[in-house]
């Protein structure tokens, strides 16, 4: 099969129109629905094009078949919303390592809104990040001499990342300064439950810090709650500030200990299927199900974390303090392709257990405790340095007022512990 066939193949493919067969001959002209054979039509214009690059382009390293089909499928998927992208092998297979817990990068957590500079929100201690000097609050403006201001989210990320060892060029935005920053990328790998963040705050309160939904924090939060019961906790507080998200499965299990088995954590809608998707804890080789809770969020919980509190909110497990959450309500599934790659997309919208809808509009908390944005921003290192700490010693550091108040709060209105499950 010609490369121009191959192309369109897995164009049809992708979008469900034709098998992957070798040799898949071209529909007859007779044949088929009128939108599938406007969709072949464009599909060929596509192939048209990249041959004419290919053959046309003043720069003849840039216009690979590769290169232009990889920015023709990212053009194409990234364009429908923040979150949707087109992760070619490479990135695939790092993506699939980082959502095992690890990844190799600079060691820093950041968000980007459309038409801004990426914006560090937290930089992991002793990473190559806070190595070189970078802090939560700094705006990255440019990645090895690229703007990154029209860039989405997902592109700046994969500019930031690259093998160990590898050295990244950062353009950054420090008030009123800009300053270049020279990392020296490393393997970061981070448990999702710091072992030091799980701790008594103040006489029987307990504390412990989830960083991220990934495949192992269900057993993390597991072995933290049965650390907590020891130390004798007499109420949780359940840190979830700066949590971008993770893995649906890892919130489903991380839910399951903390409610019982077959509570619905939320309701999926999605355009295939007329009718909601509901999905359910299972039972957990650990819970806690009754131990007064607070779950503390911000604007930077996002995705699982808010699928996790309002459920947590909507069945009275626990009550919710911070400000309202990101606002991402959108589950992302990746389909594998042929080669190697994938192709990440909004599959459906989600929806808390009482119906509230999250995309766009977040999880609002039952306390609201507002900070200041630069506060916020400088908190995010401080709690993974001095997890569960109102006031750290050193100075310099802030007095965390979403912690005290959480704390005021659950040691003057925490009944008698019951006998957990």
């Amino acid at each position: 099969m010609s490369f121009a066939r191959n192309v369109i193949a897995g164009v049809l493919l992708l979008l469900g129109t034709i098998p992957l067969l070798n040799g898949a001959p071209e529909p007859e002209k007779n044949s088929g629905t009128t939108e599938e054979k406007e969709l072949y039509q464009q599909a060929l214009l596509l192939v048209r094009t990249m041959k004419m690059l290919r053959k046309n382009y003043v720069d003849e390293k840039k216009v690979s078949y590769e290169e232009l089909f990889r920015h023709a499928m990212r053009g194409m998927v990234s364009a429908l919303d923040p979150y949707s992208d087109y992760e070619p092998p490479s990135r695939f297979k790092e993506e699939q390592i980082k959502r095992q817990g690890s990844t190799e990068g600079i060691g820093a957590m950041a968000v980007k809104p459309d038409g801004k500079p990426v914006t560090v929100i937290r930089v992991l201690p002793d990473g190559p990040a806070e190595k070189a000097g970078i802090r939560a609050g700094d705006q990255i403006v440019e990645i090895d001499g690229k703007t990154v201001a029209p860039l989405n989210l997902s592109r700046s990320l994969e500019l930031l990342r690259g093998p160990a060892g590898s050295t990244v060029t950062l353009s950054i935005r420090r008030n009123m300064q800009t300053l270049t920053k020279k990392v020296v990328r490393a393997k970061v790998t981070s448990p999702s439950v710091p072992p030091e963040s799980v701790r008594l705050v103040a006489g029987k309160v307990g504390y412990l810090k989830l960083l991220s939904f990934t495949r192992s924090s269900p057993a993390e939060v597991a072995e933290a709650l049965k650390k907590l019961r020891s130390l004798g906790a007499e109420s949780i507080i359940l840190d979830l500030r700066y949590n971008p998200g993770g893995l649906v499965e890892s919130a489903k299990g991380v839910a399951a200990c903390f409610l019982p088995p077959g509570t619905v954590l939320f309701r999926a809608r999605s355009r295939e299927k007329k009718e909601e998707q509901i999905v359910k804890t299972a039972a957990a080789p650990f819970s806690d199900l009754k131990t007064p809770m607070i779950v503390m969020v911000n604007a930077f919980s996002a995705s699982c974390s808010e699928i996790l509190t309002g459920a947590l909110q909507d069945h009275k497990r626990a009550r919710v303090l911070g400000v309202r959450t990101f606002g991402k309500g959108t589950i992302l599934h990746v389909v594998p392709l042929p080669g190697g790659g994938a192709v990440r997309y909004a599959s459906a919208h989600y929806v808390t257990p009482g119906g509230r809808v999250i995309e766009k509009r977040g999880i609002i908390p039952d306390h609201e405790v507002r900070i200041p944005t630069f506060e916020a921003l400088r908190l995010s290192s401080q709690t993974l340095r001095y997890p569960g700490r109102i006031k750290p010693e050193p100075r310099g550091t802030l007095r965390d007022l979403q912690l005290a108040r959480a704390v005021d709060l659950l040691r003057k209105k925490t009944p008698p512990p019951e006998k957990n499950e």
